[in-house]
């Protein structure tokens, strides 16, 4: 069905279904990777790619692709449709609620993201980025010093993301206004590290 109608979308999420039952998951995704290279608009074949690959644990390539998509002149299908199904079908992927919460930011819908992460949170409590996605967007509402919050504990629990996060904290208070705040929370970086010109 394939070599007759190469457009033909169901003739792929039907080949991919029959894969996976027979237990080639990676055949599956193949399938349904070439499908949506040959019907970009079908909504049906990007939604079983993006379930799919989550479930084969290439979540960075279902957020890549669907980041794609966001880049298309023409929006269809919905990215953040998509998206929204890949993560009812993956409740508890940190990896695709970053990728909504984006998805939301770059819409304008801050506080949207800001549910997300915090949803997110409630299974990933101790990811570095859950927090420093959930502090830009509380910053974006204006809610500046609980984003500090947010950034300060989660530099507490990642010493290792300390400098990139403390960064961030100081970019919120120059977005914010708060430009003593900000000198002040990139001193100790700028006295470790005084050949940083990123810092100055």
């Amino acid at each position: 069905a394939l070599e007759a109608s190469p457009r033909y979308a169901a003739a792929y999420l039907e080949l991919a279904t029959l894969q996976r039952e027979a237990g080639n998951e990676q055949s599956a995704l193949q399938t349904l990777r070439t499908g949506t290279s040959r019907v970009p608009e079908s909504a049906g074949l990007a939604s079983a790619f993006v379930a799919e690959a989550v479930r084969a644990g290439n979540t960075a390539e279902a957020v890549s692709f669907l980041e794609r998509l966001l880049e298309r002149p023409d929006p269809a299908p919905s990215a953040l449709a998509i998206l929204r199904e890949g993560r009812r079908a993956y409740p508890e992927d940190a990896a695709l609620a970053l990728a909504e919460s984006e998805m939301l930011g770059k819409t304008g819908d801050y506080a949207g993201a800001e549910r997300v992460l915090r949803g997110a949170q409630g299974f990933a409590p101790d990811n570095p980025e859950l927090a420093n996605q959930l502090a830009l967007a509380l910053a974006q509402q204006g809610e500046t010093a609980e984003a500090a919050a947010t950034l300060e504990a989660a530099a507490a629990q990642n010493p290792e993301l300390e400098n990139l996060l403390t960064r961030n904290l100081a970019e919120i208070y120059f977005q914010a206004g708060q430009n003593e705040a900000a000198v002040e929370t990139l001193g100790p970086l700028i006295d470790a590290n005084p050949g940083d010109s990123g810092l100055y």
